[in-house]
């Protein structure tokens, strides 16, 4: 039985048995249509580029791996060539007597991470406080060295404390403090209390008004004290306001400092000369100043240099110990940038006039009056070199980065000062100024800088000469 048993159950399975049938032909879409799920075909692509060859001898062109011909250049780029051409003069000097060799051992310290050690050593707190070395060397007057502190969680955590002296021989020494507070709901104020004392062998006097010369040169000795009490307010931005009021005393004596040079009471006050400059015997002042700056450049340093800035101040002053002296003064400073690249190859034409005059029957001191030359107006000068009731300078100058954290600028100026408001002023009584410059940019409490800059004598000069006066300084400075 049991062969008959699988026999039925053999017939069965064939019975309920699917045939099995060939499998059907694919489908093949045309060329451009999508394939049976729907997706478009891939775009067809272009034939690998052959490795051009060159003859023997010669060297193969570079091909366009991307297949984008060259971009052009953009007019913005064009016109960087012209601040180069119009300073070339000044460009070769600076570029292969101080960039190169600035900028090498910039390089050096960097590989050897010297600059990293040296301010591991002199700060603590990570890095919100420390101590660090002030030097200044101007060709002309005495070169200082000296120290500079800084705390900035002085006491409290928003409040700071910034301290600096510096000293040299034949009786020099500065030494100065300003404590800040962060003021406001939202820190957008400071309040600033400063005090200083100054003395000094080498201030430098030249005459007052728009004829003084460079062989006019003679130096007095000075001490100075002052008390100062601010409060800034940021405006959004780089806007800002500020008033301030403060006391300052002011004596001054014989200088001892060169032999070559003549002291101020040497060559005025005798017998046949000129009379010696106002306020020569002293003076103290009260004063108050309020000041406004409007700026359109982004505060961000990674942003574009290019914007507006326009900055204007006034002044009143008053002697406690002699009401007779009163004067009152007031200016303002006006710059247009323009950021020729976008990555801070900047162009920049400022313009600034100061003003003072007296309100009281005495003159008004000769250190007190506006003045061009130093750091800031007319750089090929001493500062002090112009001085009068009325200052106007003009400066066209390119900024652009030759280094970490280093800036160069190339500088042209002109200027002078006048009587009165502007009085006498005309083209050919101005000086010219020209030269380059370095400047660190990684902090604002002290930084590195380095000036070569030129002097001519007067446009209007029978003898005009560009290079009439030479001024180099290098050195550390602080921020306030």
């Amino acid at each position: 039985m049991g062969p008959l048993i699988h026999a039925a159950w053999l017939s069965v399975l064939l019975a309920g048995a699917t045939p099995v049938t060939s499998p059907a032909p694919v489908a093949i879409p045309a060329e451009g249509e999508p394939d049976m799920t729907g997706t478009p075909p891939a775009p067809p692509r272009e034939p690998e580029r052959g490795t051009e060859q060159a003859h023997p001898g010669e060297k193969r062109d570079v091909p366009e791996y991307d297949g984008r011909a060259p971009e052009t250049p953009t007019a913005r780029e064009g016109f960087i060539w012209i601040p180069r051409v119009l300073l070339f003069p000044a460009h070769v000097t600076a570029e292969y007597l101080v960039r190169r060799p600035v900028v090498g051992f910039l390089s050096w310290g960097e590989r050897h991470y010297v600059f990293k050690r040296v301010y591991d050593a002199v700060t603590w707190d990570d890095g919100h406080s420390g101590i660090y070395p002030l030097a200044s060397l101007d060709i002309g007057i005495k070169s200082t060295v000296g120290l500079a502190m800084v705390d900035q969680h002085f006491l409290a955590r928003l409040n700071s404390l910034r301290m600096a002296t510096s000293a040299s021989t034949q009786g020099v020494f500065t030494v100065g403090a300003q404590d800040r507070l962060s003021v406001f709901r939202d820190g957008t104020g400071t309040l600033s209390l400063g005090a200083n004392y100054t003395q000094r062998p080498d201030g430098v006097f030249y005459g007052i008004g728009p004829d003084t010369r460079n062989s006019d040169k003679t130096f007095y000795s000075f001490v100075s004290r002052g008390l100062a009490l601010g409060l800034t307010g940021n405006l959004g931005g780089l806007h800002r306001a500020s008033i301030e009021i403060g006391y300052r005393d002011t004596t001054f004596g014989t200088s001892r400092v060169s032999a070559d040079v003549l002291s101020v009471d040497q060559r005025y006050g005798g017998p046949g000369q000129a009379p010696l400059p106002p306020g020569w015997d002293g003076y103290d002042l009260t004063w108050s100043r309020a000041t406004l700056v409007m700026d359109t450049r982004s505060p961000s340093f990674e942003s574009s240099g290019t914007g507006v800035r326009l900055a204007t101040s006034a002044a009143y002053g008053i002697s406690p110990r002699d009401p007779d002296l009163q004067l009152v003064s007031w200016g303002a400073d006006a710059g247009g940038f323009y950021d020729l690249t976008g990555a801070h190859h900047v162009l920049a034409l400022l313009l600034a006039t100061h003003f003072t005059e007296k309100l009281g029957e005495r003159e008004v001191p000769f250190t007190e009056l506006p003045l061009l030359g130093g750091a800031d107006w007319m750089r090929g000068f001493l500062g002090g070199r112009l001085r009068g009731a009325s200052t106007l300078a003009a400066t066209l100058s390119y900024r652009y980065p030759v280094g970490n954290f280093l800036d160069g600028e190339l500088f042209s100026s002109v200027g002078n000062a006048f009587p009165g408001h502007l009085d006498e002023f005309a083209v050919q009584r101005l000086f010219l100024n020209w030269g380059f410059g370095l400047r660190t940019t990684f902090a604002r409490d002290a930084s590195f800088f380095l000036t070569l800059a030129f002097a001519s004598n007067r446009f209007d000069d029978s003898n005009f000469n560009p290079v009439d006066a030479t001024r180099f300084s290098i050195g550390v400075i602080h921020g306030f």
